[in-house]
């Protein structure tokens, strides 16, 4: 799929709609809304085709666990993961603990421009709640 001026803004109006689980979202509702967001910002619509193209790259590049299933006789899509979204950071404690390593490494090779970039990155995981590390760059647990 080429990346397009449109693309992000319709990974981020799919990933909004499907995070949404007040509403059945089938192809027609997910299409439109898409369309109609397009429209307000001046980009021409899109096809059916590439909203299935789409929702396919959302689930293969981004991972994202969008399930169907059926509701009075429609296939509805959402997130099979309430919490989910493409732009939340998906790491887990493996990662976390790579990205620690990597900055004691960088710490012992005399580094210090990377090691600054590395800690603001750890940083703003820090801010977002995902973890913590004390004012060393240490891992705390949560």
């Amino acid at each position: 799929m080429p990346m397009n001026k449109s693309f992000l803004r319709r990974m981020e109006m799919l990933d909004s709609s499907l995070r949404k689980r007040i509403r059945r979202w089938t192809i027609e509702t997910l299409l439109n809304t898409v369309n109609n967001r397009l429209e307000e910002l001046g980009i021409p619509p899109i096809s059916r085709r590439t909203l299935y193209a789409d929702l396919k790259a959302m689930r293969e590049e981004f991972n994202a666990p969008i399930e169907r299933y059926r509701y009075t006789g429609q296939i509805c899509f959402r997130y099979s993961e309430p919490d989910f979204s493409i732009f939340s950071p998906q790491l887990d404690a493996g990662d976390f603990e790579t990205l620690y390593e990597t900055l004691q490494l960088l710490k012992n090779i005399a580094a210090p421009d990377l090691t600054r970039r590395l800690r603001m990155v750890l940083e703003r995981l820090d801010q977002n709640g995902i973890f913590a590390c004390d004012p060393e760059g240490a891992l705390i647990a949560q």
